[in-house]
């Protein structure tokens, strides 16, 4: 059991989910993206993260604004993916970094104590470098279209190793 005073108290109410969306308008089916997020949330999803890279600024925001409102609805976190301007300008919950973003220390000045930064890792070198980061996402664990021009999937015996290895909580992807 965790003591009310332990310094991970706060982080542990930070990363209150288990399920975690990532967005991605093109694999909707014709749906809209707001009519996919509202179902996955009904269904229990407690994260979102808006990983659309293709929108330009204004029309990412709009969006952003649009996906606030919905999880705030259903008290889930909404993280924006490498665009610290925008999850700013929604008050979303925090962001999250890849591996070709600000780095965390950066990140966490410009955010504050209480906003979540999660960083995608694909490897030890990633997880070590991730200091500072409230969670680590990693992966793909197994074979995804979507992560197919990355290589080879990382696999269980990988994400096992990842999992002792992270300093952070781990969740898994692909």
């Amino acid at each position: 059991m965790l003591d009310v005073s332990h310094p991970l108290k706060h982080l542990l109410s930070l990363i209150d989910f288990r399920l975690y969306l990532v967005t991605d308008r093109q694999q909707t089916a014709g749906r809209s993206l707001l009519e996919v997020v509202r179902a996955a949330l009904e269904g229990g999803v407690q994260a979102v993260q808006l990983r659309e890279k293709d929108l330009e600024g204004r029309a990412l925001y709009q969006l952003a604004a649009q996906l606030r409102e919905l999880t705030a609805r259903y008290q889930a976190r909404l993280l924006i993916n490498d665009r610290l301007d925008v999850a700013l300008a929604v008050e979303a919950d925090g962001v999250h970094l890849g591996q070709t973003s600000v780095p965390v220390a950066v990140a966490r000045q410009l955010l504050g104590p209480h906003k979540l930064i999660g960083v995608s890792t694909h490897n030890s070198e990633e997880i070590a470098a991730a200091v500072g980061a409230d969670f680590l996402v990693f992966g793909p664990v197994y074979a995804t279209p979507s992560k197919a021009k990355y290589g080879e999937p990382q696999g269980i015996m990988r994400l096992r190793q990842a999992v002792a290895q992270s300093p952070s909580p781990l969740l898994a992807i692909g």
